[in-house]
């Protein structure tokens, strides 16, 4: 997660009818997300990933830049979350934000 492109990671789980619903709007999104996408499963409540990441509510999505999380939706308690929460991260990928983090650690 060291990279210096962005990675968007989904945290779901299986038994989460809301994100069975998300994945193919999260699928439809792959191609045009700058940097990389994983899903990362959180089938196992005792996956240490929940604690470590406040995961309260699947799915979320968190962007990581050069290995730390930069920007987060959450979601939404018997909604999860919608195309317009990719939107917003594609948006948040395509930023002057993410220029400015990348410029802002490089070694003058």
């Amino acid at each position: 997660m060291s990279s210096k492109e962005p990675l968007v990671a989904l945290f779901e789980a299986s038994y989460c009818p809301f994100c069975v619903t998300f994945r193919p709007i999260v699928e439809k999104y792959t191609q045009t997300l700058r940097g990389s996408l994983v899903a990362v499963s959180l089938d196992d409540f005792e996956n240490p990933l929940w604690d470590h990441y406040s995961i309260e509510v699947v799915p979320s999505l968190i962007v990581f830049f050069k290995g730390k999380p930069v920007f987060r939706i959450n979601g939404i308690l018997g909604v999860g979350l919608s195309e317009n929460d990719l939107k917003r991260i594609k948006s948040f990928l395509e930023s002057n934000e993410l220029l400015k983090m990348n410029n802002s650690n490089d070694p003058k």
